[in-house]
């Protein structure tokens, strides 16, 4: 669902027309792939595993995965999400620096008008 929502997000970024190389490198390198290609190694296998061992627990029968197989899975797994959520915090930071140079940027064409209209108003004034 979360690589879905990011997938979602990307689409609407390019629709919307805002996207840059940088964006779209960030979302699609660092969060959509990387999300993705989790999802089907380190998650599945760290569930199969667990399924694997806890079907073998439920009939005590014997089997090749042990518990320690199952937590270094599950820390492989934590560890490339927790991964995956530092770069989402990068982009967000990446987001947020964008939106203020935006601002200021805005003033900065806000002033330079105001400049220009006292320039005008100064002209006058002297040719009057």
């Amino acid at each position: 669902a979360i690589r879905a929502a990011f997938e979602s997000i990307h689409e609407e970024i390019i629709n919307n027309r805002i996207d840059t190389p940088q964006i779209r490198n960030r979302l699609e390198g660092k969060i959509i792939q990387p999300l993705r290609a989790t999802l089907e190694n380190e998650f599945q296998l760290a569930e199969e595993h667990l399924r694997l061992l806890d079907f073998s627990l439920r009939r005590a029968q014997a089997t090749s995965i042990t518990p320690e197989q199952c937590i270094a899975n599950l820390d492989a797994l934590l560890s490339s999400l927790a991964q995956i959520l530092l770069e989402m915090r990068k982009l967000e930071s990446f987001q947020e620096v964008i939106e203020l140079l935006k601002g200021i940027i805005e003033e900065e064409k806000g002033l330079k008008q105001k400049t220009e209209e006292e320039r005008k108003k100064k002209l006058i004034d002297l040719l009057n």
